[in-house]
């Protein structure tokens, strides 16, 4: 269960297709951390751009918790710095350090070398300094990250993979990351709730694949799993992934994914990995 990591978008901004609740209250959320604590999650990833996520965790989280945050908007001429962005989260986290920090978008670092100089310099005296343990980026795609590796070797690399995401098998990068000594943080393991809809809550622009998303549906139940149960145990069984963010409005929910998390693991069958990036990368939908 050390494998499951919580995601916490969810608490300073109504995220996800499939969020019919809203943000929860801060109350909801401290139960959500106990339960998470006694459960075995010991990392939180969040982000300055959460809304008031960081505020919100700093009142509620404790020292239970490893924590990763992204920075992002990062003046190219210097006049907002990665430093002052960073030492601003740490003040709304309530923490001296903290285990983790990335760049919100590889951008930050592609196509910009004097720009891309100065973060990587930052980023690795803030670890020098003893302020965080762990540099990385958050990315979106294979291709991302194979321009990211030209440039620098992170210590962490945060990415989308889901059941149905054939694209990192395709290229390998899981092993590479491996090899490299990478941490591997997995996230949108449910497409942002898509693979757990049924048929008549699928968003009008995704009609066409909802031949392929019935598929889904069916392969699960042969399995005895519901939809979400299945994703998740294919992320948290695969040997290729150091951790995996879940994220949740409910306390129900996460004790839903607590219980799941002890369930076998489940073989996806090649033919249920798609390669297309318009239902694989969130930014394309619709």
């Amino acid at each position: 269960m050390g494998k499951l990591a919580l995601g916490t978008v969810q608490f300073g901004l109504e995220y996800g297709i499939a969020n019919k609740t809203g943000r929860p209250s801060e109350t909801e959320i401290s139960k959500i951390l106990s339960t998470a604590d006694r459960g075995g999650i010991n990392l939180l990833d969040t982000a300055a751009e959460y809304g008031a996520c960081e505020r919100i965790l700093g009142a509620t989280a404790g020292i239970h918790f490893d924590i990763v945050t992204k920075v992002g908007k990062i003046d190219e001429i210097g006049g907002r710095n990665l430093r002052d962005l960073f030492l601003s989260s740490l003040r709304r986290l309530n923490r001296s350090s903290i285990y983790g920090l990335l760049l919100h978008t590889p951008q930050q670092l592609i196509g910009n070398k004097q720009l891309s100089e100065r973060l990587l310099y930052c980023l690795q005296a803030l670890k020098d300094e003893g302020l965080v343990q762990k540099i990385g980026v958050s990315i979106y795609s294979p291709v991302e990250l194979e321009q990211v590796l030209e440039i620098f070797i992170p210590d962490i690399v945060q990415f989308p993979i889901s059941a149905i995401d054939g694209r990192w098998k395709k290229s390998g990068l899981l092993g590479e990351m491996k090899t490299l000594g990478i941490e591997r943080h997995a996230r949108s393991v449910f497409l942002q709730g898509l693979l757990g809809l049924d048929a008549n809550e699928h968003p009008d622009w995704c009609l066409k694949y909802s031949s392929f998303l019935s598929e889904w549906r069916g392969f699960c139940i042969e399995n005895n799993m519901c939809l979400l149960e299945a994703a998740l145990c294919a992320a948290l069984h695969n040997p290729d992934l150091d951790k995996v963010l879940v994220g949740v409005e409910k306390l129900t929910q996460l004790e839903d994914l607590l219980k799941w998390s002890a369930s076998p693991g489940i073989n996806i069958p090649d033919y249920f990995l798609s390669l297309e990036d318009k239902i694989l990368d969130v930014r394309k939908w619709g």
